[in-house]
């Protein structure tokens, strides 16, 4: 499995990654926003969390991640906003 060390990112830097192969995006400290080719979402990853991305792939915010080589079906712990989101209490459907 091919692995690399801890990489940082702080608040001031903008990362693009052109990846081919896709890779596993671990990220092992802070909070991280990125997209990728042919996703239309925006992630945001906290430590522990992991994403499978590939072609280029933009990164910012404060923490550390590390890249791993996707031997397997996509593993997505990341949720969207609409999954954050708790159901606004009070709506009915009619």
């Amino acid at each position: 499995m091919m692995t690399c060390k801890p990489f940082p990112v702080t608040g001031r830097t903008l990362l693009r990654l052109d990846l081919d192969p896709p890779a596993r995006l671990l990220c092992r400290s802070g909070t991280l926003w990125l997209t990728h080719d042919g996703d239309t979402l925006d992630h945001v990853l906290t430590a522990d969390m992991q994403l499978s991305v590939w072609g280029v792939v933009l990164v910012e915010g404060e923490g550390s991640f590390e890249l791993f080589a996707d031997a397997g079906p996509a593993r997505h712990d990341v949720q969207t906003e609409a999954e954050r989101k708790p159901a606004e209490a009070g709506s009915v459907a009619a």
